[in-house]
């Protein structure tokens, strides 16, 4: 099975060095100082499970991915719309595309992009991010990436859940990847509009009663 991922950030950096190190083939669509560290020096995860120092296929030419079985998507929201302009012409007719997004929206832009058929829910769980250029660093639990397809089942992504199991990335069975989906939304919708308004991390912010109640009323909301 080949593997593009879109994105060498926590997410994609992540998945990729985990992958990489367990014999997949794999193939990285990156950009800017982050694609010149991992070109020079390689992809470094340093993870609580143990560190890993990859040497992955990357380029910032979307070719890199043509032939892919599988593609995850692993930029930000907002990049989401231009990336799936740069990959268009390579995601092939039996491709299947899994977005880790934050947000509800990603799975059916990429059905009206690609085709139901294609596109895929996918759920991640995991607090990872750059430390440096071409060193991803992945912080305590959890750690999860839930997927499937629209209708919320896995029995189709069986054999990708296999890839990542073997990989050891933690990828749980879910009666239903629509509920994963949403559940993750509710909580990040407080979460996030609170630590942004706040420019504060949740930690000191659940020491005041007043806040923890605004970000159940916000979960309620939403």
């Amino acid at each position: 099975m080949k593997i593009g991922i879109v994105g060498a950030g926590g997410i994609g950096g992540y998945l990729a060095a985990k992958l990489i190190a367990a014999g997949e083939d794999v193939a990285i669509l990156a950009r800017g100082a982050q694609l010149a560290a991992i070109k020079e020096g390689g992809l470094r995860l340093i993870d609580p499970d143990g560190d890993i120092t990859v040497a992955p296929v990357i380029s910032d030419d979307a070719s890199v991915l043509s032939g892919a079985d599988v593609i995850v998507i692993a930029v930000k929201a907002h990049q989401l719309h231009g990336a799936l302009d740069q990959i268009r012409d390579h995601v092939g007719p039996r491709t299947r595309v899994i977005p880790f997004q934050n947000g509800v929206d990603a799975p059916d832009i990429l059905a009206e992009a690609f085709g139901p058929e294609r596109a895929l829910i996918g759920t991640a769980r995991i607090f990872a991010n750059i430390t440096s250029p071409g060193v991803i660093t992945r912080y305590g639990e959890p750690k999860g990436f839930v997927f499937g397809t629209l209708e919320g089942r896995q029995s189709e992504v069986a054999d990708i859940l296999a890839v990542f199991r073997n990989a050891g990335i933690d990828a749980p069975d879910h009666p239903d990847v629509r509920v994963a989906l949403w559940i993750k939304f509710i909580i990040f919708n407080a979460m996030s509009s609170l630590t942004a308004a706040t420019g504060l991390r949740f930690g000191p912010l659940r020491k005041h009663p007043e806040v923890v109640a605004l970000a159940r009323s916000l979960m309620r909301e939403t």
